[in-house]
């Protein structure tokens, strides 16, 4: 696995060279880019072209981009009733698809399903909208060499990871997958648990502890077991980038040293 990690906890700033150079510094060789900085842009082509060759520059890959389309636009939903707003929703994604491209990576990362209906079960044609739309943005994906992770969530109808992975089962599809988020597991399902059902179709993962109030802790700083988790990656035979989400930058400093510490967790690997 390699030493992978978000730009999430410079969320509010402008990402810049600074960043991609801070991160290499600190042996990361994975970022995966939050969409959430002012000055990220699905559509400035020249600024994600440049922004992708900071990266390379730095011996950074791309391993993802997490997009939150619905904290751009709530009517960005796979799941909307209605025709013309379904179909916007899904060009948004499919446009987001076209600016992976440009930047150079090729995993695009999504929380933003919610198939809920009255009193808190699921809604069948929300399902069938949503299994359908997540097909068409695979498809596209797939021809350009990508692929599309879902992720669990920590409430709401996505911390279950069951209904998760039965809509990624659904679509059955390549280029479709999921990422675990630890920390919404502990909070929504066992995290073990969460891995071991997903592992087929297990794309990428968020690296965070939780207690019983925050989430975005360093591993260690909060009640999930380290050993188990790293076991379960290595049971599962897990090898993608172990992309870590936190929420403060200082942690930066001993990010190596805490991946060093992990990995010593998992029997029969090596860092």
């Amino acid at each position: 696995m390699h030493l992978g990690s978000s730009t999430f906890w410079w969320r509010e700033e402008a990402l810049v060279p600074r960043h991609f150079e801070q991160l290499a510094a600190a042996g990361v060789t994975a970022v995966e880019i939050s969409d959430y900085h002012p000055n990220f842009d699905y559509f400035r082509v020249q600024r994600l072209r440049e922004t992708g060759r900071v990266a390379r520059e730095n011996g950074l890959t791309i391993a993802t981009v997490h997009t939150h389309l619905r904290w751009y636009d709530p009517a960005l939903h796979l799941a909307h009733p209605e025709p013309k707003r379904y179909r916007r929703a899904v060009e948004a994604y499919l446009r987001a698809v076209d600016a992976l491209a440009i930047l150079g990576s090729s995993l695009l990362l999504t929380h933003d399903l919610d198939l809920s209906g009255e009193g808190g079960g699921e809604d069948p044609a929300a399902r069938e909208r949503t299994v359908s739309a997540l097909r068409e943005i695979a498809d596209y994906a797939h021809a350009a060499g990508m692929r599309v992770v879902v992720e669990n969530m920590p409430r709401g109808w996505a911390a279950d990871v069951s209904r998760l992975y039965s809509v990624v089962k659904a679509v059955d599809h390549p280029a479709l997958g999921v990422c675990i988020d630890t920390a919404h597991a502990y909070r929504g399902d066992e995290v073990e648990q969460a891995l071991r059902l997903t592992a087929p179709h297990l794309m990428a993962l968020h690296i965070n502890d939780a207690d019983a109030r925050v989430e975005h802790l360093c591993p260690g700083d909060g009640q999930i077991s380290w050993a188990t988790v790293m076991q379960t990656l290595h049971d599962i035979g897990y090898t993608g980038d172990f992309v870590y989400e936190l929420d403060d930058a200082r942690h930066l400093a001993t990010l190596q040293a805490n991946f060093t510490w992990l990995h010593g967790l998992m029997s029969g690997k090596e860092v």
